[in-house]
């Protein structure tokens, strides 16, 4: 993070900060770039991910991410839910916090999909509150592309959604929810900021 504000001009501001929770929760934020798997380190506490196998085979990187023990799941196969689902009780049952990307992968700034259901069902069974999260990262540091252009990245904390206000909802119904105000809040931080022209 220091390198990034240091060589490329990549600084950040965080909305919302005081709605975290003080018990461990899922948190479920758009996924635009790298830098958010750097971000979630500064402002969540102690945590673990949910992430896709193939990360473990980049060199280096996928050692020392295969040692922080997280949730690795093939999603081409079917089991993926399952594994979610029993990992994720797992690690919350532990007292970490999880940190899913319901996407399903890096989406640029300007498109928007569906969420997967997988983090609310965590939530949802594990009795524990859902932050839901969104920033523009993906202006400053796009997906599959190592330039960076200078800016500040803003993230925004929307909302955070307690147990006792899920009681009654079904997955689908909640999870349709949290994507229209991802969506809508994503959207925001897309027509707010313009990324520059420099380049890092």
């Amino acid at each position: 993070m220091a390198s990034a504000k240091w060589i490329c001009g990549l600084n950040y501001s965080v909305y919302g900060l005081e709605k975290l929770p003080k018990v461990p929760s899922v948190v479920l934020s758009n996924h635009q770039s790298f830098w958010e798997n750097l971000f979630m380190q500064v402002i969540i506490p102690k945590h673990s991910w949910v992430i896709k196998k193939e990360l473990f085979k980049i060199p280096f990187f996928g050692f020392s991410l295969k040692m922080l023990d997280p949730i690795a799941i093939d999603r081409k196969t079917s089991s993926s839910v399952k594994s979610i689902l029993e990992g994720g009780l797992k690690k919350i049952q532990q007292g970490l916090w999880l940190v899913i990307f319901p996407e399903a992968g890096r989406i640029s700034p300007y498109r928007t999909v569906k969420i997967k259901p997988s983090g609310v069902k965590v939530a949802l069974s594990a009795k524990v509150p859902i932050v839901i999260m969104v920033h523009n990262a993906g202006l400053y540091w796009p997906p599959g592309i190592s330039i960076k252009r200078p800016g500040t990245i803003e993230v925004r904390i929307v909302d955070v959604i307690y147990p006792e206000q899920t009681q009654g909802l079904d997955v689908r119904t909640v999870t349709d929810r949290i994507f229209e105000s991802m969506s809508y809040h994503k959207n925001l931080l897309v027509e707010k900021q313009e990324s520059s022209k420099k380049f890092c």
